[in-house]
């Protein structure tokens, strides 16, 4: 792991502010980003997470000013990049493919940025650097390479890397730069389980011991739950939602954040508030509790102030919601007048530290996933009957445009 210094990990960043107002981009007829807008504080670190697709590595390529915009503006350091060439904007990008030149050393290429800002095009061509420079430069590669671990490379050909090697060798190459901005474009997708979850924790520490601003884009929300100060979720080339990742999980604004985010999916079922519009009711895997069913039992009847359980009739069953009781199905409620919700187990999802079971309750289209204990794993087999039940306090409500509802 990489060392922390205190006094680097305490100073507050000077430069890196980034403002995107109203930008949109289109492909032809093909409108790729929408009205974007977001700011981003000097020394933040900023996950843009959505699907393949979706915009976000185009987002980046414009900020970097890889790509024009078509509408709106990229401001850095109250500095309008309009027209600014991507060498005059004091970013560093880090791709995917890592971008290393075969045929140039660790050193070499971690030098590149150094050689292309302090020599000219012919001291670059005729190695005529001054001896100064040299020096200079080589303490550069050192100090960078030092960092990161990776000084007994520095006499290696890119080939001669392992994937994890090749992307520290990418790192150092942007961090020699000093910039005020980094630009991250699904660095790890590359990479193998193991070694993401390694290099997770190495930016992580990377972007405290620096404390620059991090733009980092990846369509893996583990990712982007694990290293950001806050998540920015575009679909659609749309921005949803940007808030930190724990308020991005708990209180999601729409239905479609909600979707996105958590692994496994979270589950929706139809409902209705009595003399209210429709609604749909979000239910974290982690938010059910599940049961056995030794007698299976009817679903609960009308309660006498009118919240029933699942309605009959062999059609999509609906929730019907109390307004009162922070929108909680009376049914899948222990302390209320029904019994939980029944179905039948047809899959369960053994993670070793997880078990998730797949329930299937009849007019639910899709089977609900809920959260066991994996030491009562084998309480639980393929065709059982189990009851489902939820704290009122953990359902989400979202009206029939997806949008979130309050209680």
């Amino acid at each position: 792991m990489l060392v922390v210094k205190p006094e680097a990990a305490g100073t507050r960043p000077v430069r890196g502010a980034v403002r995107i107002a109203g930008l949109g981009k289109r492909f032809g007829e093909t409108q790729v980003l929408d009205g974007i807008d977001l700011d981003i504080a000097a020394g933040e670190f900023v996950t843009i997470l959505g699907p393949s697709g979706c915009g976000k590595s185009t987002l980046l390529r414009i900020i970097a000013g890889l790509e024009t915009e078509s509408a709106g503006s990229v401001v850095i350091d109250g500095a309008p990049m309009k027209g600014l060439a991507p060498n005059e904007r004091d970013i560093a990008m880090v791709f995917q493919s890592y971008a290393l030149y075969p045929h140039l050393t660790v050193a070499e290429n971690i030098a590149v940025p150094l050689r292309m800002r302090q020599l000219t095009p012919v001291q670059r061509l005729l190695g005529l650097a001054p001896r100064a420079v040299r020096r200079s430069i080589a303490a550069e590669v050192q100090s960078v390479a030092a960092m990161l671990r990776i000084e007994s490379l520095l006499a290696r050909k890119p080939a001669q890397l392992s994937g994890g090697q090749k992307q520290r060798v990418a790192l150092a190459r942007a961090m020699v730069r000093r910039p005020r901005v980094f630009l991250m474009d699904e660095p790890l997708s590359n990479l193998d389980a193991e070694l993401r979850v390694h290099m997770r924790a190495e930016i992580a520490q990377l972007h405290r011991q620096l404390g620059a601003t991090f733009l980092y884009v990846t369509h893996d929300q583990v990712e982007a739950m694990t290293m950001s100060d806050r998540v920015a979720v575009i679909l659609g080339g749309r921005l949803q939602q940007v808030a930190s990742p724990d308020a991005l999980y708990r209180d999601p604004d729409t239905l479609a954040v909600a979707q996105f985010v958590g692994t496994p999916r979270i589950n929706v079922l139809p409902g209705e508030r009595l003399g209210l519009p429709a609604v749909q009711v979000a239910i974290r895997p982690e938010r059910l509790q599940v049961f056995p069913c030794f007698v299976p039992g009817k679903m609960s009847a009308p309660s006498p102030n009118g919240t029933r359980g699942l309605a009959d009739g062999g059609g999509e069953r609906q929730l019907a919601i109390d307004p009162l009781r922070r929108g909680l199905p009376r049914h899948l409620s222990r302390n209320g007048a029904g019994k939980g919700l029944e179905g039948r187990l047809v899959y369960r999802e053994n993670l070793g530290s997880d078990l998730f079971l797949h329930v299937e309750v009849q007019g639910v289209c899709a089977p609900l996933i809920a959260r066991a204990d994996p030491a009562a794993g084998q309480t639980f087999s393929i065709g059982d009957t189990l009851a489902l039940t939820v704290d009122p306090r953990h359902t989400l409500l979202f009206d029939a445009s997806g949008r979130r509802v309050w209680p």
